[in-house]
């Protein structure tokens, strides 16, 4: 009998060849666990030995990490989208990438049957960038020597402020910083979208404090007779209640827009 191992929620799976690597790595598209390192991993120890398959889901998640057994010679299958609860992972792959197989879920049993009976997978060379990107995730963090051998984009990764490196230049691009944060492209402008929001309610709570002081400040120098400082101290809050308010405008028009 084999037995059975489940890693634990909130960690990463990864496989090598011949056993499981499951560790606390940064979050991949925003998630932990991930899909993408999971498929990038099984690429690049079996190459054309792989079969990743994705059903329903939402966003783009599982698409760089389909890319990655495609290019490393192994099969790709898709739920038919026009079946699925969400449609958006499958249709992501779709737009992205040329599968092998389009298939209903009452049909996907059957379909890997034949699949395993039939193909006699060859060996098959996984390309260098995919070898690279997985021994950084098996690694946790990559060091400077790793991503030197990659291009650095003009981005800067929104949950850490370190550069992006770009891993995979084929649909859909994919960007990775040096602690191991990695996103997509649609992930990427996601999660920017959520830091700038977060980044513009902290600058509305500090100016709504700024203009709290300073009035308190005004207040305080009237009762004492200071009436030119009080009154630079009201003229200073002022200003702030203006640019409170079109802060307020840009929030409202982020939040709206999305």
């Amino acid at each position: 009998k084999g037995n059975i191992y489940l890693a634990p929620p909130d960690y990463h799976l990864l496989l090598d060849k011949g056993y499981m690597i499951i560790g606390k790595g940064a979050p991949e598209n925003r998630w932990r666990p991930s899909i993408n390192n999971l498929f990038r991993s099984a690429a690049a120890s079996y190459n054309s030995r792989v079969i990743g398959i994705i059903l329903t889901g939402l966003l783009d998640d599982g698409t760089a990490g389909m890319s990655t057994i495609n290019r490393s010679g192994g099969i790709t299958i898709v739920q038919n989208p026009n079946e699925a609860d969400y449609p958006d992972m499958p249709l992501s792959v779709l737009e992205n990438m040329d599968v092998d197989y389009v298939e209903s879920l009452s049909r996907m049993g059957e379909l890997l049957s034949e699949i395993i009976a039939t193909t006699d997978p060859k060996p098959f060379e996984v390309p260098t960038d995919i070898i690279l990107e997985v021994r950084m995730d098996k690694k946790v963090s990559a060091t400077l020597d790793d991503l030197m051998q990659l291009e650095k984009s003009e981005f800067n990764c929104p949950d850490c402020g370190g550069g992006l490196w770009i891993t995979q230049k084929d649909h859909p691009t994919h960007f990775r910083c040096h602690v191991g944060h990695s996103f997509t492209e649609k992930e990427l402008m996601l999660r920017q979208a959520e830091v700038m929001e977060n980044t513009f309610w902290a600058a509305l709570r500090l100016m709504e404090e700024r203009r709290t002081l300073l009035l308190r400040l005004a207040r305080r120098d009237e009762q004492r007779g200071y009436s030119s400082t009080a009154h630079l101290h009201s003229e200073k809050a002022k200003d702030i209640e203006q640019h409170i308010e079109n802060l307020k405008k840009i929030l409202f028009s982020a939040s709206t827009s999305d």
